[in-house]
């Protein structure tokens, strides 16, 4: 019999999560597992799931995948959740004694921890560590006392809310199909024990009375969080761990008008539950649904607003085609979208609602130039209503700007639907990066999970695209792919397999339009400041015929302003200005051998060491940002941006964009 270990069941099953191929790459990330120790351990995998009659199927440049009958796939999914704790890996060990110094009336003590995890005493006081600096950053402190063990203290706000992070840690990339059970009312999963001695049923019923009276529908995700809170309170509430709020807070709560609907619904928890829930826990748990995601409202039915967030959004769209040179759309979807979103979130974060973004870190690194926008935004809306926007709520905006920037790039197509029950931002982006990136589909529906399994999901399409597993919905007989909203490489390449969209199919605008100037290029040069770097690309510009005078003074003043520093891995700067001094659309480029300071685009305080500079002059027509906002996403990535510190000639530079 093959020896499992930990890390082995965590990758075993992720892939069995999955129904079509997954990159070593994608698979590495995902579960944070060396992609070569991941390589290393494929035979023991094949081994293993050919002994529970299974196979492995390994496909260079396409992926791994399990292959087997659907029942041998349940079975084994089974056996390994039900080995226990024993053989868990390293990181979900964490998360299990965090959870259990959290939830636990009496805390493990060190021995018990080594006995329930079959891990040593050194090891079991190095992950203690870990947890307790985890839970400081939460506000929360654990202390040894000898002969007794550990104990905790801390605000009970923060303890519940960090028990419920320790849980969805623990699941890790399962939260999502523990998500789609439960709104199935088919959960199988433990959850560390959190519905264990509570009434699941009443939990559910109470969260469906919100959802009926409000008229919404919270997206899978936050349904289940919805449901975990309430379960952490009931029993913490039984154990005489109370929610004390300011009066103050609690007045402003209790007046917003989902207050009653909650209050309403839980009092049917009183008498289930045997517990009393005073106005302080109230108001906690409103919080909580306010803060909840929604997906079938705000997915289909117009956006309205005060005329106030309108402005606000017209602003933000002002400002990003002012920092980006691009035409940005005042006043279609994105401004009503985003203008809607703003008047929800200042709401929620007036009221002291955590505002959560799961997808914080992804939002940085894939949209850059977006975040950055956002936090210019973001001060601007801290000046109109004197609150501090939290990083998780500028990764919010960021994602209504890059859904806009995605749609100026926008040009017999195979049909699919789109399945996001992730809100209407994450939504929007994902549509338009499929749009984009994949021309040869045609989105004909975004739908929700709600509809796919009341067969309201239109039939004849070629794919469903999803952002979760479809495995656990009834009666889906269209081939599906499941996908990352940022739409990565790989999932791009699984979609086109599937669809069986050939290579030479895929176009580009730098490749179509011939961008690139050999007058305009100017590579390995030595500057002693931007303002030199400004002047000799702007005058360059002048002299080649692409635009007026005045426009390296224009920029130059522009700068102050509105500065255009972007801090990608490799930094880059766009100075720019308006169309009015364009003759001819032209990007002038230049690689610097020693870096310059420019100041950042997002925080004018803070300076980029920049070694790539472009300045372009666009005439305002939507098809130049097509062009200059391909160039610049390129960039964002270190190995285009370190190639292009590397060339030496400009006939490679459009080799280098259109790889």
């Amino acid at each position: 019999m093959v020896e499992i270990r930990g890390r082995d069941i965590e990758v075993i099953l992720y892939l069995l999560a999955q129904k079509y191929p997954v990159s070593p790459s994608k698979i590495s990330k995902e579960i944070d597992v060396n992609i070569n120790t991941l390589r290393k351990d494929i035979p023991q995998f094949r081994k293993f799931l050919e002994e529970n009659g299974l196979s492995l199927i390994a496909k260079p440049k396409i992926g791994l995948r399990i292959d087997g009958p659907p029942e041998k796939k349940e079975n084994l999914r089974e056996k390994l959740n039900s080995l226990g704790n024993r053989i868990l890996p390293r990181k979900r060990r964490i998360w299990y004694i965090a959870e259990s110094f959290l939830s636990e009336e009496r805390i493990p003590t060190i021995e018990d921890l080594c006995e329930t995890l079959d891990i040593s005493r050194p090891t079991t006081l190095k992950y203690i560590r870990e947890v307790k600096e985890w839970l400081s950053k939460k506000g929360i402190e654990v202390f040894g006392k000898p002969g007794f063990g550990y104990y905790i203290k801390g605000d009970e706000e923060d303890i519940r809310d960090a028990t419920i992070d320790s849980i969805k840690n623990f699941l890790e990339f399962e939260f999502q199909t523990a998500a789609l059970e439960f709104s199935q009312g088919n959960l199988r999963h433990n959850l560390l024990g959190v519905f264990e001695n509570t009434n699941l049923d009443a939990i559910e019923k109470c969260i469906d009375e919100v959802q009926t009276h409000i008229k919404k529908r919270f997206v899978d995700e936050d349904l289940l969080n919805l449901a975990i809170s309430l379960a952490v309170s009931i029993k913490r509430i039984k154990r005489d761990h109370k929610i004390n709020l300011e009066t103050k807070r609690i007045t402003e709560i209790l007046s917003n008008p989902i207050s009653p609907i909650v209050g309403s619904s839980i009092s049917s928890l009183k008498d289930q539950s045997q517990v009393r829930f005073t106005d302080d826990e109230i108001s906690y748990l409103t919080l909580k649904f306010i803060g909840s995601r929604t997906q079938d409202v705000e997915g289909t039915r117009g956006f309205t607003t005060t005329s106030q967030f309108k402005r606000i959004a017209e602003e933000i769209a002002q400002l990003a085609g002012r920092l980006l040179g691009l035409p940005i759309d005042k006043e279609g979807e994105f401004v009503s979208m985003l203008a809607h979103h703003l008047e929800s979130t200042i709401t929620k974060i007036k009221m002291g609602v955590k505002i959560e973004n799961p997808i914080l870190e992804m939002v940085k690194k894939e949209y850059p130039i977006a975040y950055a926008i956002a936090e210019r935004a973001s001060k601007m809306i801290k000046d109109r209503f004197h609150l501090e926007m939290p990083d998780e709520e500028k990764g919010y905006i960021a994602m209504y700007i890059a859904a806009s920037l995605e749609k100026i790039k926008q040009p017999t197509k195979r049909k699919v639907v789109v399945i996001c029950p992730m809100g209407v931002a994450t939504s929007k982006l994902l549509y338009y990066k499929l749009t984009n990136e994949i021309p040869e589909i045609e989105i004909v529906q975004v739908g929700s999970i709600k509809e796919l399994e009341e067969g309201e999901i239109q039939q004849i399409v070629d794919l469903i695209i999803s952002t979760v597993p479809l495995s656990g919905v009834k009666g889906v007989k269209i081939p599906y792919a499941v996908v990352s909203p940022f739409l990565r490489t790989e999932d791009r390449k699984l979609i086109k397999e599937i669809l069986k969209i050939r290579k030479g199919e895929l176009t580009s605008d730098i490749a179509e339009e011939g961008v690139f100037d050999e007058r305009l290029i100017f590579l390995q040069i030595s500057v002693n400041s931007s303002r030199e770097v400004i002047k000799l690309l702007g005058n360059v510009l002048i002299k080649n015929g692409f635009a007026k005078d005045g426009l390296v003074e224009d920029i130059l003043s522009r700068e102050k302003k509105f500065p255009t520093g972007i801090n990608t891995d490799i930094p880059i700067a766009i100075p720019h200005t308006s169309p009015e001094f364009t003759i001819k659309k032209g990007l002038a480029i230049a690689t610097l051998k020693n870096p310059v300071k420019f100041r950042e685009m997002g925080n004018p305080q803070k300076s980029l060491d920049v070694r790539i500079v472009i300045t372009p002059v666009l005439t305002g027509k939507e098809e130049d940002g097509k062009e200059f906002y391909e160039v610049i996403q390129k960039l964002r990535d270190y190995k285009v941006a370190n190639e292009l510190l590397q060339c030496y000639s400009p006939q490679t530079i459009e080799k280098v964009f259109i790889k």
